[in-house]
């Protein structure tokens, strides 16, 4: 997994992974993440690339990534 898998930093600057709703339990407790609910998915950011690989890598092995298709 790489860069490439994580996407370009948004305009803002920051990493921006998109979740399913339920994916909420698992980012409790994680420091040096916004997280917000539009449209039904989470949107998970944080302008630190480790962090942002880190949590990629939990929700895709738990299932929780929503599809960037349709969001």
């Amino acid at each position: 997994m790489g860069r490439g898998e994580l996407g370009p930093r948004s305009p803002d600057g920051y990493y921006v992974i998109l979740a399913r709703p339920e994916a909420a339990r698992e980012l409790e407790g994680l420091e040096g993440l916004i997280v917000e609910e539009a449209g039904g998915v989470l949107l998970v950011k944080t302008r630190s690339r480790s962090a942002a690989l880190r949590v990629y890598r939990r929700l895709a092995a738990r299932g929780l990534l929503a599809d960037r298709n349709r969001a």
